[in-house]
């Protein structure tokens, strides 16, 4: 019943508080004046009752909770709080990321003015009802049970992870050194929720380095940026100079828009090697223990190799075969520079623009199943040493952690898009 009260309660002061609310970077999360009233929306600073404690991720590691977060509810957990706006029927926001739908809500059609007074309160060139573009934790589109998911263990009670936390894959110089940072995992590992530099309140800091932040003057320099209509290329300013932005910008939640600057690293792979570091280089050594191995036999120190991003699909070995390779919605490019003013239109994906990881990946989750080869797994014979793969039918999918892995096509789908011989 607590819970319910909480959620109620909740809710509806969200509601009033974000009369106003636009999208990402804006209240409540960013564009801050002054004398803002965003911070009331979700803290109270000696009437707070959650026990949701703060954990320091300034300069990217995290040294442990702080003290309360000081949040208005009585949320046992940081996802629980985020998804009383971003969750089922809930007010506040329209970015549903546990039915993983951009499910309604007060915007504007294109070209509309925005009109509080009207009721009109944001634009968007969002697909109502549709797909949320970075899919979602439980379902796909509303209704499709998604087949595997950026786990919150422990405090995701449907994650694969609760109570046996895997590896953080590619993190560091081995898979155990990541298994702490992966059992605190939660919304704010990735967003931050007071705005950032980057594109969707992606962090600027994470635990392998910075990925976006102010300079000295407080100019943004941001890692990740989007084609949007009326995106800030050169990144989110803060407060009340980054609110004035906001009359330009329509963001798309249901279609993948992702910009590419051609500076090195600057850009979504970059920025998802701030954890994944080891997933940004072409080839390393690396032993990831007991998690890859059939049964108890461990794989062991091996150089493992990385498809190559950041670079044009056009200059993929790829190629040189007869086929060209099949652009398609199933694969989204990121968009160089030089199409800066295609921002509305997958076909004006090209041969010239870049592969990353979410080309082939959801950030979220996904619905995407794995049959035959696509779910095998490595095995040994009898007084053998050399790994084969073995059928593995109902596993779910390949090595490392058995599961569609975030894929956004069944089986190799990704894959076979491009290198369709």
């Amino acid at each position: 019943m607590r819970k319910y009260t909480f959620l109620a309660v909740l809710t509806v002061a969200l509601f009033f508080a974000m009369g106003s609310m636009a999208y990402a970077n804006f209240g409540p999360h960013g564009g801050y004046s002054d004398d803002t009233d965003s911070c009331a929306a979700c803290h109270r600073a000696h009437t707070s009752f959650s026990p949701i404690q703060r954990t320091n991720y300034l300069g990217g590691q995290p040294i442990g909770t702080i003290g309360s977060a000081l949040l208005v509810s009585s949320a046992q957990s940081m996802r629980e709080f985020c998804t009383v706006c971003h969750g089922n029927d809930a007010p506040g926001a329209s970015t549903n990321v546990v039915a993983g739908v951009f499910d309604g809500g007060p915007s504007a059609p294109f070209g509309t003015p925005i009109d509080p007074g009207a009721g009109i309160l944001y634009a968007t060139n969002s697909s109502f009802g549709a797909t949320l573009n970075a899919g979602g934790f439980s379902y796909l589109g509303g209704n499709a049970p998604v087949t595997s998911m950026h786990s919150m263990a422990p405090e995701d009670p449907s994650s694969p992870l609760t109570g046996t936390v895997a590896p953080l894959w590619g993190f560091g110089s081995a898979a155990d050194t990541s298994r702490q940072l992966l059992s605190e995992f939660t919304c704010t590992s990735c967003h931050d929720p007071h705005g950032s530099t980057n594109y969707r309140l992606l962090r600027d800091a994470l635990p392998g380095g910075a990925v976006g932040g102010y300079n000295a003057a407080g100019q943004p320099d941001p890692f990740v940026i989007s084609s949007e209509e009326g995106y800030p290329v050169l990144g989110w300013l803060r407060q009340e100079a980054g609110a004035a932005q906001m009359a330009d910008y329509r963001p798309n939640y249901t279609a993948p828009q992702y910009r590419n600057t051609g500076l090195q690293g600057e850009n979504i792979s970059g920025w998802c090697a701030g954890c994944h570091q080891r997933y940004d280089e072409s080839g390393t050594m690396y032993d990831y223990g007991n998690f890859l191995a059939a049964g108890t036999e461990a794989v062991g120190a091996m150089p493992f190799h990385r498809h190559p991003v950041n670079r044009p699909v056009g200059m993929m070995p790829n190629t040189s075969l007869s086929r060209e390779p099949v652009i398609d919605s199933k694969i989204p490019l990121e968009r160089t520079m030089a199409a800066a003013a295609q921002t509305t239109s997958s076909a004006t994906w090209g041969y010239g623009d870049m592969l990353g990881c979410l080309t082939c990946h959801r950030a979220h989750g996904t619905n995407a199943t794995m049959e035959g080869w696509a779910e095998s797994s490595l095995a040994t014979g009898s007084g053998e040493t050399t790994w084969v793969v073995e059928l593995d039918p109902g596993s779910g999918g390949v090595n490392p952690n058995q599961s569609s892995s975030l894929l956004r096509a069944d089986n190799r789908g990704v894959c076979q898009r491009c290198h369709n011989m």
